[in-house]
């Protein structure tokens, strides 16, 4: 049983980082979780879908500037990591969770934590493997 909550992980965004490096460091800290950004149009609802590249560099999106630290622990719940992305680096994230082999929306499960997430993804995984 593996216990993703006793540890934390620290994502350093600079404005050169790149979306994809981003993702790559929460997918290997959270295997059963994926993290897309999307552009943010405000109001327009149709626009805000939009996915931002992988290849696009974070300055290019980045409203505040600098070099932000956001604390990926797994006790965090995704509203809480949504929020603190949206604050610190002007990225408007959105996470999913793998189930079999389809990633799933976790809008409905904002309130769970990261850990609790990675745990579901895990187990429905290891559930569909094995059918």
């Amino acid at each position: 049983m593996q216990l993703y909550y006793m540890f934390s992980m620290q994502l350093y965004i600079g404005k050169e980082s790149r979306v994809r490096n981003i993702q790559t460091s929460f997918n290997a800290f959270y295997p059963f979780l994926k993290i897309d950004f999307l552009k943010d149009h405000g109001t327009d609802k149709q626009a805000s879908t939009e996915k931002i590249s992988p290849d696009a560099r974070v300055k290019l999106v980045n409203k505040t500037g600098g070099q932000n630290k956001i604390n990926v622990d797994g006790q965090k719940t995704l509203a809480e990591l949504k929020k603190e992305f949206k604050e610190l680096t002007g990225l408007k994230a959105e996470i999913f969770r793998k189930s079999g082999n389809m990633w799933i929306e976790t809008s409905l499960t904002d309130d769970w934590t990261l850990a609790q997430q990675n745990k579901e993804g895990e187990l429905i995984s290891m559930h569909t493997d094995t059918s």
